[in-house]
């Protein structure tokens, strides 16, 4: 590829690419609105210490193994607290980023090819082709899956990394580029690296990528680009320090990410629930319903066709790549690219879920490659009719996609509507009643939240999180022994977040026992330092226990730094009512 055909072709691609990021924008803009779901609250509302400012310690930083992932999440909570619409925002953007890269390095790519004779095509239909890929890419309602779910920003921030290492090796290749692009791939792949471990395999996809684009010949490409292959695979030992390795290898426990350790599942039964989890990835490619937020192990034995679709999979993803290989022909790199993108998650390492939506965000651009190049290729080859029908299929998918997308966010911002189908299958699922109680919670139906937490507990009696709720409830409705009783025992069996320290403080304190109440929400506002409600509760509990002198120095801070003007306005009047103040006792919140 010379400079100069870059230059005349840049302009029309760079604006496709700009399109296609307004797009994103426009169909996932609903998503701003929805809620923290699931491991969402887990990650980054129960564990907001770790979030509020993760630069502040590396134990904070490469919590869950991915660092980049918590760099942003500190950043977005550094805007905006635990507001999600800007941890939603960001997961957009993000996305759109990818999806306007993708397009350029698809071009780009395609470029390549036509350089080096391996394709022949006119510039309108490869401009048209890689849009249309890209696009379907970037709309398929499975993307909502690591675009809608805050938490699974690791994905958007891997497929980013891998995309920008691939996009610097493709222009490195180019006669007389700068080694600024060997440092791009590089960057790449380190940023995939520090994002989430699966990305062990980017470099690999680096590699076959330079193998089957840029020189037809893997020893070709190294010996050309060995220097920047090598860097790419030493990323890898970023691994070390974030403890992956020895999570492999460790003793005792369950891995953060990944490891051997899942009680009850050996490598080899994992490996053979794994096939099943590729017919259900095949068959939500085509059919979106399929789609869940927690698939669960069942799903995998639920029926027969899971593991038939699944071998059937990764026998064309072999075909291709075996018979690509053997006609040196570029299109071999469409079979190893989701084999890749897949492996770490699908293989013989166990993770406690078999089957994740998530996994597929960078791998789905395998098979929408081979159904956009099918397509192109008949319109190349084809007469007028046949090229037409080939162009409808392929647009027809696209607007199929931007609607089942829409649907689907609709679904993320109404949180129910996630769990509904997965209770259907799993009645007795303990994960999915206590997250369709908390969506019920949140939108006020008490009695619908009551039965889900009391189905949770009576399911899985040793779930702190289902007494928890049950706890939380119960101080809703008034009646504080009981609340006590429920949150005493939430603690006990390991559930001590924020939200139930915070419970607990109000039960003590409707009962009088207002220095136990201080204590539990002084434990609440550590877990939760942006609340500033728990700390004036803190406050006002330390007066009532008579520590006037700690509840003037709480209550100052509120009075001089709240956010909430009217916790600011509260703090004072508080203050005030101290005594020695303008009052001569504890005003009620």
């Amino acid at each position: 590829m010379t400079s100069t055909s870059l230059a005349m072709t840049a302009r029309p691609v760079m604006l496709a690419a700009s399109v296609l990021w307004l797009l994103v924008i426009l169909v996932w803009r609903p998503v701003v609105n929805a809620p923290f779901v699931h491991d969402d609250l887990v990650q980054i509302v129960d564990r907001e210490q770790q979030v509020e400012a993760p630069w502040r310690s590396w134990s904070a930083l490469s919590a869950g193994q991915r660092p980049l992932v918590q760099l942003t999440l500190g950043v977005n909570h550094q805007l905006s607290g635990l507001d999600p619409r800007g941890y939603h925002a960001l997961n957009i953007a993000l996305h759109g980023v990818a999806a306007a890269l993708c397009l350029i390095v698809l071009w780009t790519a395609a470029c390549t090819l036509v350089e080096r004779g391996a394709l022949t095509a006119q510039p309108p239909l490869i401009l048209g082709s890689c849009m249309a890929a890209a696009a379907l890419w970037a709309l398929h309602p499975i993307q909502t899956a690591s675009v809608s779910y805050v938490i699974q920003r690791a994905e958007l921030l891997v497929g980013s990394g891998a995309l920008l290492a691939v996009w610097g090796l493709l222009r490195a290749s180019c006669p007389g580029a700068s080694m600024r692009w060997q440092a791009l791939a590089v960057g790449g792949c380190t940023a995939a690296v520090l994002s989430k471990p699966s990305a062990v395999t980017v470099p690999a996809l680096v590699l076959a990528v330079d193998a089957a684009i840029c020189t037809g010949s893997l020893a070709a490409s190294v010996r050309e680009r060995w220097i920047m292959h090598a860097a790419c695979w030493a990323s890898l030992l970023l691994l070390l320090p974030l403890g992956v390795v020895g999570s492999l290898i460790g003793d005792g426990g369950v891995a953060r990410s990944a490891g051997f350790s899942v009680p009850g599942v050996d490598p080899l039964t994992y490996a053979w629930a794994e096939l099943g989890a590729l017919g259900i990835y095949a068959g939500e490619l085509i059919r979106p319903a399929l789609m869940s937020i927690d698939h669960g192990w069942t799903v995998i034995d639920a029926a027969p066709w899971p593991r038939f679709v699944g071998a059937a999979a990764v026998l064309s993803m072999l075909a291709t790549l075996v018979v690509g290989l053997a006609r040196r022909a570029w299109w071999w790199i469409l079979g190893a690219l989701p084999m890749l993108m897949l492996l770490p998650t699908s293989s013989v390492v166990p993770l406690r879920d078999p089957v994740a939506d998530h996994r597929l965000y960078l791998a789905l651009l395998g098979p929408v490659l081979a159904f956009v190049a099918l397509a192109a290729g008949t319109a190349g080859r084809a007469g007028r009719g046949w090229r037409r029908l080939g162009s409808l299929a392929v647009m027809a998918a696209i607007v199929t996609a931007v609607v089942t997308t829409i649907n689907r966010n609709q679904a993320w911002c109404s949180p129910s509507r996630l769990w509904d189908p997965v209770i259907a299958m799993r009645p007795d699922d303990a994960t999915a009643l206590m997250n369709r109680s908390l969506s019920r919670l949140a939108a006020g139906d008490d009695d619908g939240a009551r039965r889900d937490a009391s189905a949770a507990f009576d399911a899985r009696p040793s779930d702190g999180s289902a007494a928890a709720m049950l706890g939380l409830l119960e101080v809703r409705a008034g009646r504080s022994e009981e609340a006590l009783g429920w949150l005493l025992r939430a603690e006990s069996l390991g559930t001590r977040t924020a939200s139930v320290r915070g419970a607990k403080g109000d039960a003590l304190r409707a009962l009088g026992r207002h220095a136990e109440a201080a204590e539990a929400y002084e434990k609440a506002s550590r877990r939760s330092p942006s609340s500033e409600r728990l700390a004036l509760l803190h406050g006002l509990s330390l007066a009532e226990s008579g520590n006037m002198k700690a509840a003037s120095v709480v209550l100052q801070r509120l009075a001089a730094d709240a956010r909430d003007p009217a916790v600011m306005e509260r703090a004072r009047e508080c203050l005030g009512a101290l005594p020695g103040g303008a009052g001569s006792g504890a005003a009620e919140p």
